[in-house]
């Protein structure tokens, strides 16, 4: 009876019909979630890669689909490294720009398979063939194509932290394109590669564990990805008269990704961050002073208090000024910032009470 159900389930990933094919590959991946890690389906993996290369579309789309199912849900644990590199051959090999459903299918499967990867990337051959992979895929202009790309991007970063050193300069050229794109969704994880790495690096560093110093080395370039981030503010639907803001993703997480960067580099980000505030404090434009407040918030958590003290005390008396700002946005990023200040660095306030 088992094994009556899988054939027809498996001979339905052969329909015309893609959400019955998508239907029959979710099915058939959950029961090989359960039946691989126990050996009962033995040549289920072998089959589907070689499905993968099939001169039928449909019956690629049906194995690739059902390929990030199962690497979505199963223990990595409990498949084979000969297998491992099956997938994730047949999955990479399969976004292919001339056929767009594929390229689709085929990295957002990949997405699913990239936090099972860490044990494909000690060997170089491999980890050079999934990063190639991923970097030709960033030259699809396509939304859904490249979501998926940085959302597997954020989850390699992530999982793979060790043998990224050499790949910093090509994803903060990819981060850059993408935020001049017109690919808002994409550009916003593609930011939030940098937050990603950042938090690995405190971890590790709290923990006294590897630590590559990415953040600090490259601090001044990634300072810069993040004020192109800043530059995709929007404010053109904005009613100053009320509180509600467009959303603007972008801008949102190149914020949260400053305050990840300043955590680890500290003092460093000071100086160039400050001088990009400086001049939008006072700018007659209200976007301007409301990413000016944020990305000032941004940098609080971070660098040494002292230091933080003897910079911006200059500066102090026009943050004061700006609590009557006549953009309710504006108002509510100058408070934000004041909590920050009391909870880093109440000396400060003290100070020019």
């Amino acid at each position: 009876m088992r094994a009556n159900i899988k054939e027809a389930l498996l001979s339905m990933l052969a329909n015309t019909d893609f959400i019955v094919i998508k239907a029959a590959a979710t099915c058939v991946a959950a029961i090989a979630v359960i039946e691989l890690p126990a050996g009962q389906w033995p040549l289920f993996i072998e089959t589907l890669t070689k499905n993968a290369e099939s001169q039928d579309l449909n019956v690629r789309l049906a194995s690739i689909q059902t390929l990030g199912f199962i690497c979505e849900d199963i223990d990595p644990a409990s498949i084979n490294p000969v297998d491992m590199n099956s997938i994730l051959f047949a999955v990479l090999s399969n976004i292919i720009p001339q056929e767009l459903t594929l390229a689709r299918i085929a990295m957002k499967a990949f997405a699913r398979a990239a936090p099972i990867t860490t044990k494909n990337f000690p060997d170089v051959g491999q980890k050079n063939f999934i990063m190639q992979k991923m970097f030709e895929a960033g030259n699809i202009e396509d939304e859904e194509v490249l979501t998926s790309l940085m959302e597997a991007m954020n989850d390699i970063v992530r999982v793979n932290y060790d043998y990224m050193y050499e790949f910093i300069e090509t994803i903060g050229n990819l981060t850059m394109k993408l935020i001049s794109s017109e690919h808002e969704k994409p550009a916003t994880l593609a930011v939030e590669v940098w937050t990603t790495l950042a938090d690995v690096e405190l971890q590790r560093k709290q923990k006294n564990g590897n630590c590559l110093n990415i953040i600090s080395g490259c601090y001044e370039s990634i300072i810069q990805i993040i004020f192109q981030g800043f530059g995709k503010f929007e404010m053109s639907t904005q009613d100053e008269a009320l509180d509600e803001m467009p959303e603007n993703n972008i801008s949102i997480s190149a914020g949260l990704t400053l305050e990840s960067i300043s955590r680890v580099a500290g003092n460093l980000v000071l100086q160039p961050v400050l001088d990009f505030i400086h001049p939008k404090l006072s700018s007659a434009n209200w976007g301007d002073r409301y990413i000016g407040m944020i990305a000032f918030g941004s940098i609080i958590d971070g660098p040494d208090p002292n230091q933080i003290c003897s910079i911006i005390a200059e500066a102090y008396s026009a943050i004061i000024e700006m609590i009557n700002d006549p953009v309710p946005k504006v108002r509510q990023t100058v408070s934000f910032v004041f909590y920050k200040l009391s909870e880093f660095v109440p000396q400060l306030i003290f100070q020019n009470s």
